[in-house]
Protein backbone atom coordinates (compact mmCIF):
# COMPACT_ATOMS: atom_id res chain seq x y z
CA UNK A 1 0.00 0.00 0.00
CA UNK A 2 0.90 3.64 -0.43
CA UNK A 3 -0.18 6.34 2.02
CA UNK A 4 0.05 9.97 1.01
CA UNK A 5 0.57 11.86 4.28
CA UNK A 6 -0.58 15.48 4.19
CA UNK A 7 0.34 17.95 6.89
CA UNK A 8 -1.25 21.40 7.08
CA UNK A 9 -3.30 21.15 3.89
CA UNK A 10 -5.97 23.61 4.98
CA UNK A 11 -7.74 24.32 1.66
CA UNK A 12 -10.66 21.89 1.12
CA UNK A 13 -10.19 22.09 -2.66
CA UNK A 14 -6.56 20.99 -2.34
CA UNK A 15 -7.48 18.11 -0.04
CA UNK A 16 -10.25 17.07 -2.41
CA UNK A 17 -7.86 17.15 -5.34
CA UNK A 18 -5.40 14.84 -3.57
CA UNK A 19 -8.24 12.49 -2.59
CA UNK A 20 -9.41 12.38 -6.22
CA UNK A 21 -5.89 11.69 -7.51
CA UNK A 22 -5.15 9.00 -4.91
CA UNK A 23 -8.44 7.27 -5.71
CA UNK A 24 -7.61 7.34 -9.42
CA UNK A 25 -4.13 5.88 -8.79
CA UNK A 26 -5.39 3.19 -6.43
CA UNK A 27 -5.73 -0.43 -7.49
CA UNK A 28 -6.99 -3.40 -5.46
CA UNK A 29 -3.50 -4.91 -5.51
CA UNK A 30 -1.82 -1.58 -4.64
CA UNK A 31 -4.18 0.68 -2.66
CA UNK A 32 -3.38 4.37 -2.34
CA UNK A 33 -4.87 6.20 0.65
CA UNK A 34 -4.52 9.70 2.09
CA UNK A 35 -3.38 10.26 5.68
CA UNK A 36 -4.20 13.59 7.33
CA UNK A 37 -3.71 15.15 10.74
CA UNK A 38 -6.84 15.76 12.82
CA UNK A 39 -5.66 19.21 13.90
CA UNK A 40 -3.94 20.57 10.78
CA UNK A 41 -6.20 19.58 7.92
CA UNK A 42 -9.05 20.96 5.89
CA UNK A 43 -12.43 19.68 7.03
CA UNK A 44 -14.32 17.06 5.04
CA UNK A 45 -16.88 19.47 3.66
CA UNK A 46 -19.11 19.91 0.60
CA UNK A 47 -16.29 21.90 -1.03
CA UNK A 48 -13.84 19.05 -0.42
CA UNK A 49 -16.35 16.53 -1.76
CA UNK A 50 -16.91 18.56 -4.91
CA UNK A 51 -13.17 18.92 -5.52
CA UNK A 52 -12.72 15.17 -4.99
CA UNK A 53 -15.43 14.37 -7.57
CA UNK A 54 -16.95 11.89 -5.10
CA UNK A 55 -13.69 10.18 -4.11
CA UNK A 56 -14.06 11.51 -0.56
CA UNK A 57 -17.19 9.36 -0.11
CA UNK A 58 -15.70 6.10 -1.40
CA UNK A 59 -12.13 6.51 -0.09
CA UNK A 60 -12.14 8.95 2.85
CA UNK A 61 -8.81 10.00 4.33
CA UNK A 62 -7.35 8.30 7.35
CA UNK A 63 -6.73 10.71 10.22
CA UNK A 64 -4.11 10.68 12.97
CA UNK A 65 -3.71 12.90 16.01
CA UNK A 66 0.03 13.46 15.61
CA UNK A 67 1.64 13.16 12.16
CA UNK A 68 5.31 12.91 13.30
CA UNK A 69 4.44 10.10 15.72
CA UNK A 70 2.38 8.30 13.08
CA UNK A 71 5.22 8.49 10.57
CA UNK A 72 7.72 7.26 13.17
CA UNK A 73 5.42 4.35 14.07
CA UNK A 74 5.08 3.47 10.39
CA UNK A 75 8.85 3.53 9.99
CA UNK A 76 9.32 1.29 13.05
CA UNK A 77 6.73 -1.12 11.59
CA UNK A 78 8.83 -1.50 8.44
CA UNK A 79 7.16 1.05 6.19
CA UNK A 80 9.31 3.18 3.96
CA UNK A 81 8.74 6.89 4.67
CA UNK A 82 9.47 9.28 1.80
CA UNK A 83 9.47 13.06 2.05
CA UNK A 84 8.53 15.51 -0.67
CA UNK A 85 9.29 19.16 -0.14
CA UNK A 86 10.45 22.12 -2.17
CA UNK A 87 13.99 22.31 -0.81
CA UNK A 88 16.73 19.83 -1.65
CA UNK A 89 19.13 21.44 0.83
CA UNK A 90 18.49 19.17 3.82
CA UNK A 91 21.51 17.72 5.55
CA UNK A 92 19.46 15.39 7.77
CA UNK A 93 17.62 13.65 4.90
CA UNK A 94 18.87 11.40 2.10
CA UNK A 95 17.56 13.30 -0.95
CA UNK A 96 16.88 11.22 -4.06
CA UNK A 97 15.25 11.83 -7.40
CA UNK A 98 11.66 10.57 -7.52
CA UNK A 99 12.45 8.77 -10.78
CA UNK A 100 14.74 6.44 -8.79
CA UNK A 101 11.87 5.26 -6.59
CA UNK A 102 11.03 1.58 -6.98
CA UNK A 103 7.92 -0.28 -5.94
CA UNK A 104 8.73 -2.11 -2.75
CA UNK A 105 7.57 -2.26 0.84
CA UNK A 106 4.53 -0.36 2.13
CA UNK A 107 5.25 3.32 1.74
CA UNK A 108 4.17 6.59 3.36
Amino acid sequence: PLLIALDSVLDPANLGSVLRTSHFLSHPSRPVRVLTCLKNSAPLSPACSAASSGAMEVSPPLAVGNMPRALQAAREAGWRVLLAEGSTNRGDVDVRDVRDWEVGPPTV
